[in-house]
């Protein structure tokens, strides 16, 4: 019995669910004289000869002795059978002796079917039950009836043969009658036998179960078995001899047991049916390995089982009166729906050889494709290729090559895009539509949800896994989540940080996340989930620092992993220094159009702004003043202090510094903190302190061995850097006052700086001023070959002086200076990025303004500073205020996310350089997950961690060979065919090269084409719609065929053609003005030719790739590239058309502007004026084509607008 699958301790709710034969009797076929025992749940020595029962109700306890006679065990079981209540007791039916006679006249006629699972060594009997209902219906009634107890008595009856030990007996081939709808299960079929069908979407761990526990009385030595049907273990209440409580526990049986969700198959929903779900609890042989393989989510299975009860707990501890469903698998028989499996009859083969015939099969299979739809021959046909598809491969280095033909539909609104995806879903067996948002919670691949039964974690399929083998349809597919876009192409379990990248927890503690996460791992085996190249691990007690972009706060981690890593990373470093390491597919976060989004790394540009602390808030341990005085000690250290030799050891410490000032300080501190003496001495004017000490070397070392050893290696011991601000502030100015300094920088500005060999120790530094809100950055002296640490502006200067100051009474002047006086110039640092269009927008919505309210118009394509952004939106938030309705709140919820920018968490810093680095011997990659917000605060930055870790994963290791059908509509409405496809839909150019074919629906007027569509529709409804040329069933067949048995080959006809076609349109295109020539067609496009020229010849059931078929994917190429890959300007086609942001002829002006803007800076200065820059370009390019190239060059972060009329490169 599975857990949570149990009764009441009420006798009433007994089962009878336990026969075994008398040990010492022998069972006598032919006089049929048996005694049954059964055990009961509680304090029954199922072990013990059993006869009688004593006279009373209360049957707990109670055994039953061998000298009983017959007829009152068989008036106790059915006594037992009236009061449990759900089965009622006809006279007329077969007794337990009965049944287990029947069942071996029965196996005397299956002896040929048991005898398979005794040469296979299974202990599983597999009963066709159709078979049984023709040999004997009396046993196929009572398995109806009664099912649990008599196939328990049929498992007896085989046992009795001793063949076969400890035997299962599992249905096969069931009654019609009994299979029936998840939706239509009532309490009437509980303990009935029932069959359902439907699709796995979620499987927990494999667990094992106590079903029995045997237990020994200490005072008499009586064997009891107590049956574990409750969720809570249990133990016998007393002895026979009268002993309560205290027994030893000797042994216990043990079963596997697995949970799985099965929901309604999608084709047998009508209407607008949702559909429904039941958790399903599998044991012993259904668990094992090779049967666990088949019921992965989003395999199709049949159920055959027993409909149980399930006790639903309440919070005070109780029961509920309602009980939940679930049932008890007697078999799991896997229904794996492809095109591939589908039977196939002799009159099938001869109708789909005959058709494969048909010289026009092709045009027949295509006009067969929606035909209430008219027109796109050249789209249907692509879709009757994308149905057959390709062969998938596997090379000889082991890398495979997929067969699945993924298609793009971008249309303009009413081209009956969702016409063509519904009908493609209806006719694959496995075809799943799903449309943009609505997309189930596991999202396309699947995801890992708490199994709250078992206790464990389980896999939830998404719609790709559903349609392993199939067709996956996706209407408006720029509306579905990122991250499940995301998740449709390969590499996106890569989205992790290097191993040596330095995890901050939120007490302050820095770990490498690689060691990290491999320790935790190796610690906890059991519970590490492994995917395709991946291991993720659910924790609880990892807890990191987060952001709302609001504020911060620390958060526990669920889950860390670990990835295979790819062969190349991306390496972001910023204008302050701060630099990070990640997979090319890590999410970012940025700003656009007023709001904080993500952009995986690799399409980060020089120029772009990415998110740092404006604070960082750790759990610090509590104040010790004492640590004041180490603090100070380990300052100076730092800054300027060494080791003391003695004959090669290391004997002591020592500080020097020219300010008596520090050196009477550090004394002073050493005595305090150590209570020892040093010495000082003088050298000019370099004074010393020499602590000579074993006691405080010992001290050091315990701290931090690094400690004494080069300023290179040094860096601030972990437990310092957990300390509170009131400790650090003595530890920080002990730096700066050792090896800081103050200077007057242009335009009447200061800068402190901290000068070091060592990175590591600014970096940690860096960290330590965030903890007072100062922003600070890293910069290296390639003059004096050193590392500067700058602190700049004057609000972090201020707070420097507030909170840190110098002990040193020049340095202290100079700042309090600089503090005080007034300014007549403020550098702007602190800037939002991607955000004037949008409070300009807003602005104009709200008719405010902007010269009324600020006294000038706001600047386009300038960067607003925080302060002026925070004026911004105080105003348009009090105008938004009156505004009511959808318009109103519209327009504050824009406002509340520019208000997360204004008056939130994060700085915005410039990104100096994105590279790429080649991987060289890294094996793994790591990440954290972190809900719900997915950043965490690291290396003085905010991070994005990959919410799809577990999406992915699965994807990965569960079955998704699918074929992706997606349809998107154009950003502006309608299509543009002169701009490139990624600056028209809101996808990325990384998945939208995934697809191998993109086609555009155009809504234009046209007399002729407008007529016959006209006429087609309205026909459509006059006649009830126009059938298919070859029938949907057939055509199923004829797909499945083709499937099943066709694997055609490359002849050389085809690869001569395809071959001429690739190398010629490649070289065909010519060089634009600026001398850019554009790529035409790339290997991508040979690969789908390729596979749409196999699914060409699936088509004619031919086992060869002719030179027709290589032609008949051309054509449908070159439409589709003069479609979305033509390009007007160069009159050639241009790939960049399609996965690029712009053309090659529009690269081509760009660089053009780039490299003027250049030349004019060399002439003129940083600040150009733009109509220099258009006298400049003369007739070279149009007045848009400039301001288009401009647009293009301050987007990707090349240049800036200073003041209106005039740019400036950036950098």
């Amino acid at each position: 019995m599975v857990e949570g699958i149990g009764n009441d301790k009420d006798i009433d709710n007994y089962e009878i669910d336990n026969y075994e034969m008398n040990e010492k009797e022998e069972y006598n076929n032919k006089e049929n004289d048996s005694t049954l025992k059964k055990g009961f749940d509680e304090g029954f020595d199922s072990s013990e000869k059993f006869d009688d029962f004593n006279d009373s109700d209360d049957f707990e306890n109670k055994k039953i002795t061998t000298n009983s006679n017959k007829k009152k065990d068989e008036n106790l079981l059915k006594e037992a059978l009236k009061k449990r209540g759900s089965i009622s007791i006809d006279e007329e039916r077969l007794k337990p002796e009965e049944i287990i006679l029947e069942a071996k006249k029965f196996f005397d006629f299956y002896k040929k079917e048991a005898g398979k699972s005794i040469k296979k060594g299974s202990n599983v009997v597999y009963i066709d039950f159709t078979k049984l209902t023709e040999i004997s219906d009396k046993l196929s009634d009572e398995i109806l009836l009664n099912p649990e107890e008599t196939l328990a008595l049929i498992e007896t009856a085989i046992q009795e043969f001793g063949l076969i030990k400890n035997v299962r007996v599992r249905l096969i081939n069931t009654l019609k009658s009994q299979e029936i709808k998840i939706r239509n299960i009532r309490s009437k079929h509980l303990n009935q036998l029932i069959v359902i069908e439907g699709i796995i979407r979620q499987s927990s761990d494999v667990r094992p179960q106590v079903v029995n526990a045997k237990f020994e009385c200490p005072s008499c030595g009586t064997i009891m078995s107590v049956l574990q049907i409750d969720k809570k273990f249990r133990e016998p209440s007393r002895c026979s001899c009268g002993r309560k409580g205290g027994f030893r526990l000797i042994s216990k049986e043990m079963v596997d047991t697995q949970r799985l969700v099965i929901e309604e198959a999608p084709d047998n929903l009508t209407g607008g049916e949702q559909p429904k779900r039941l958790n399903v609890f599998l044991k012993e042989d259904l668990v094992e390995p090779k049967m666990e393989e088949k019921t992965t989510p989003g395999s199709r299975v049949r159920i055959i089982g027993i409909l149980k009860e399930v006790p639903v707990p309440l919070q005070t501890g109780g029961l509920s009166t309602r009980f939940e469903l679930s049932i008890e698998a007697n078999n799991v028989i896997p229904l794996e729906e492809t095109f591939e499996e589908l039977d196939i009859n002799d009159e099938d083969e001869r109708q789909i050889l005959e058709l494969s015939q048909d010289p026009l099969v092709f045009e027949k299979f295509a006009r067969s494709i929606s035909p209430s739809v008219w027109g796109y021959e050249e789209i249907k046909k692509s879709l009757v290729l994308q149905l057959f598809g390709g062969v998938q491969k596997i090379h000889k280095d082991g890398q495979k090559s997929r067969g699945d033909i993924h298609i793009l539909l971008i249309g303009d609104p009413g081209v009956a895009k969702s016409v063509l995806l519904t009908f493609m879903a209806n006719i694959s067996p496995k075809g799943r539509y799903v449309v943009g948002k609505s997309a189930s919670g596991a999202g396309l691949t699947a995801t890992v949800v708490r199994d709250e039964y078992l206790r464990g974690w389980s896999l939830e399929a998404g719609a790709m896994v559903l349609s392993h083998k199939g067709l996956v349809c996706i209407d408006e597919l720029e509306k579905m989540d990122p991250n499940d876009r995301s998740a449709m192409h390969e590499g996106m379990e890569q989205q992790c940080m290097l191993p040596n990248f330095k995890l901050m927890l939120s007490n302050g503690k820095e770990v490498e996340i690689g060691k990290f996460v491999d320790d935790l791992i190796e610690k906890n085996k059991k519970e590490v989930y492994k995917g395709k190249n991946c291991e993720i691990l659910p924790v609880k007690d990892v807890e990191l620092i987060s952001t709302n972009f609001k504020y911060s706060f620390p958060i526990k981690a669920s889950r860390v992993s670990r990835h295979i890593a790819p062969e190349e990373f991306i390496k972001i470093i910023l204008v302050n220094g701060r630099e990070i390491t990640v997979t090319p597919e890590h999410p970012c976060w940025v700003v656009k159009d007023g709001k904080i989004i993500t952009v995986p790394a690799e399409t980060l540009k020089e120029g772009e702004f990415f998110p740092v602390p404006s604070q960082i808030k750790i759990n610090s341990m509590g104040y010790s003043q004492k640590n004041d005085l180490l603090c100070k000690i380990i300052g100076y250290h730092l800054s300027e202090g060494c080791y003391e030799l003695n004959r090669g050891k290391k004997v002591g410490i020592q500080f020097s510094n020219n300010d008596k000032t520090l050196i009477l300080d550090y004394k002073s501190a050493i005595e305090k903190y150590f209570k020892i003496k040093p010495i000082i001495t003088q050298r000019g004017n370099l004074f010393s302190v020499r602590v000579i000490s074993k006691f405080v070397v010992e001290k050091m070392l315990a701290l931090d061995p690094e400690l004494l050893e080069k300023g290179k290696i040094r860096k601030i011991p972990k437990l310092i850097m957990q300390m509170p601000e009131e400790n650090l502030r003595n530890l920080l100015r002990a730096l700066y006052d050792g090896d800081g300094s103050v200077s007057y920088q242009k335009r009447n500005g200061y800068r402190i700086s901290f000068v070091s060999e060592n990175r590591k120790l600014e970096e940690q530094m860096s960290d330590l001023l965030l903890r007072f809100g100062i922003q600070s950055s890293i910069l290296f002296d390639s003059h004096s070959q050193v590392w500067r640490l700058d602190i700049s502006g004057q609000e972090n200067l201020t707070k420097f002086f507030l909170y840190i100051g110098f002990l040193s009474s020049s340095k202290q002047q100079k700042l309090k200076d600089y503090v005080e006086k007034e300014k007549s110039y403020k550098t702007i640092r602190d800037i939002i990025p991607n955000c004037t269009d949008k409070i300009n927008e807003i602005f104009k919505k709200l008719n405010i303004s902007a010269k009324k309210e600020i006294g000038n118009q706001i600047d386009l394509n300038v960067e607003k500073q925080r302060v002026f952004l925070q004026k911004l939106v105080n105003i348009a938030n009090q105008k938004a205020l009156e505004l009511k309705g959808l318009e109103g709140k519209k327009i504050r919820e824009e406002l509340s996310e520019i208000e997360k920018l204004a008056f939130g968490y994060a700085r915005w810093i410039k990104i100096k350089k994105v590279s790429k680095i080649k991987n060289e011997d890294t094996k793994w990659v790591y990440d954290v997950t972190i809900e719900p917000y997915h950043t965490f605060i690291s290396n003085g930055m905010i991070l994005h961690n990959t919410i799809t870790i577990s999406k992915a994963n699965v994807q990965a290791n569960l079955k998704s060979e699918t074929s992706v059908l997606a349809a998107a509509n154009p950003k502006f409405g309608r299509f543009d065919p002169d701009r490139p496809i990624a600056e028209q839909i809101d996808l990325p150019p990384t998945l939208i090269n995934r697809f191998d074919i993109i086609f555009t629906l155009r809504d234009i007027p046209n007399r002729q084409k407008d007529e016959l569509i006209a006429e087609h529709v309205l026909r459509e409804h006059q006649r009830q719609g126009e059938d298919s040329l070859i029938p949907v069933d057939l055509f199923k067949k004829y797909i499945a065929y083709a499937k099943q048995r066709i694997k055609p080959e490359l002849s050389e006809e085809a690869i001569d053609e395809i071959k001429k076609f690739y190398i010629g349109l490649r070289n065909n295109s010519i060089s634009n003005e600026t001398g850019l020539r554009p790529i035409p067609i790339s290997a991508r496009q040979l690969q789908a030719l390729v596979r749409m020229s196999e699914a060409s010849a699936k088509i004619k059931l031919s086992k060869t790739v002719t030179k027709q078929d290589a032609k008949n994917a051309i054509d449908i190429m070159e439409y589709y590239l003069r479609q979305v890959g033509y390009d007007q300007e160069s009159k050639t086609f241009d790939i960049d058309k399609i996965s690029g942001r712009f053309s090659a002829s529009q690269r081509g002006k760009i660089i053009l502007v780039r490299d003027t803007i250049i030349d004019l800076e060399n002439k003129i200065g940083k600040l150009i004026p733009i109509e220099e820059l258009e006298k400049e370009l003369g007739t070279n390019i149009k007045k848009e084509e400039l301001d288009e190239a401009l647009n293009k060059l301050s987007s990707s972060g090349d240049i800036f607008t200073p003041k209106r009329g005039y740019i400036s490169r950036t950098g």
